[in-house]
């Protein structure tokens, strides 16, 4: 049986370092951003409607997510 697995998700984050949320509010930690299926994505957002102000100081950036099947502690 397979316990563990990873997966590729993508983040936006700004020429400063910060990482965006779904809503355009920066935050310092990655794991705070809204994790995006594909670079697609990302640019059709940064492109959009919503976009946050100067898209172009905005890059995707990859993160690797694992999830690991853990034993009940007794």
């Amino acid at each position: 049986m397979n316990t563990r697995a990873e997966r590729i998700r993508h983040v936006i984050q700004h020429r400063d370092g910060e990482f965006l949320n779904i809503r355009c509010e920066h935050k310092k930690n990655f794991m705070d951003a809204y994790r995006w299926g594909s670079v697609e994505e990302i640019q059709g957002f940064l492109s959009g409607h919503y976009a946050p102000l100067n898209p172009s100081e905005y890059q995707a950036r990859m993160v690797r997510i694992t999830y690991e099947l853990m034993e009940e502690e007794t």
